[in-house]
């Protein structure tokens, strides 16, 4: 099947594959190794073979054990605030057994959003901002850190508000 092709690829190490093919007419699975499997795929219903590439693990995010605490607190708030990391928790890049035995933990996500500091786009930060806020405190959510880049030669009125790094514009003169 299918599914069988995906797991001998992913058997066989992403030194010798990291993309496959499989043909359910002659029931065969062509394993690859591509210098670039992040290709666009051609979806035409005419094709019965099924391709899949095998991406690098991604890490996931490792729960606080029970009743640890966040920055001397136990809100996830906390966390978006200040940036820093879960006491506790940690980063685990392992898979699933497979069998369902064990369910893998969310991705952990760090948002970054880029503003030029103007009016409007300081709203839209603000709202934004807000909002990642209320989902990041939902129960499993992978949201864990959010970073705004600004790009101006000063500090603006959201520096305190929304957590923020400031880097030199390439056009000063556009400030």
């Amino acid at each position: 099947t299918a599914a069988d092709c995906c797991a001998r690829c992913v058997r066989a190490g992403s030194t010798a594959c990291n993309t496959w093919t499989w043909d359910p007419v002659t029931r065969q699975c062509w394993l690859k190794k591509l210098s670039n499997p992040y290709q666009p795929v051609n979806i035409n219903p005419a094709i019965a073979f099924t391709s899949g590439a095998v991406y690098p693990l991604q890490p996931r995010y490792v729960p606080p054990a029970s009743g640890s605490r966040v920055n001397g607190s136990t809100s996830r708030e906390d966390v978006s605030r200040s940036g820093s990391g879960v006491s506790g928790g940690g980063v685990d890049v392992s898979r699933s057994d497979g069998d369902g035995g064990d369910t893998p933990a969310p991705y952990c996500l760090h948002t970054m959003i880029t503003s030029n500091g103007q009016p409007y786009m300081n709203w839209q930060t603000r709202v934004f901002h807000a909002t990642w806020k209320k989902a990041a405190l939902e129960p499993g959510s992978p949201l864990r850190h959010f970073t705004r880049v600004l790009h101006r030669t000063r500090d603006d009125e959201l520096m305190h508000e929304v957590p923020t790094v400031r880097i030199q514009p390439t056009h000063a003169e556009c400030d």
